[in-house]
């Protein structure tokens, strides 16, 4: 985003809009974040930190990649994945949707199975 220099002048109730925007942005980052659970690797920390653009050749760091693509995986909190879908799903896309966000408690839409493509 561009930064612009100087002043503006708005309203109070649209500054208070502002802010009730930023706190829900930064619940979502603070959910997103929850969603991952871990990060299971073959390497320890130290290999990754020695892992660095500064020394290695574009080839060297495509090839670590493309081994490390195959090695790791990303553990999903299934409890937190199942809290962020409820509670951001579009209850306008479709009747199913209407009644899955609205008729169904959290309990309920938690013992639903989410798949992931």
């Amino acid at each position: 985003m561009r930064q612009i220099e100087g002043t503006a002048t708005i309203s109070i109730s649209e500054l208070d809009r502002l802010r009730q925007y930023e706190e829900w942005y930064n619940e979502l980052r603070r959910s997103v974040r929850r969603l991952e659970k871990r990060v299971e690797t073959k390497h320890t920390d130290d290999y990754y930190e020695n892992v660095t653009t500064d020394i290695m050749t574009e080839e060297q760091l495509e090839k670590v990649a493309n081994e490390e693509v195959e090695e790791i995986k990303i553990i999903i909190s299934g409890e937190e994945l199942h809290e962020l879908v409820y509670e951001y799903m579009d209850d306008t896309k479709s009747a199913a949707h209407c009644f899955v966000q609205t008729i169904l408690t959290k309990e309920e839409f938690g013992k639903i199975k989410l798949i992931l493509e």
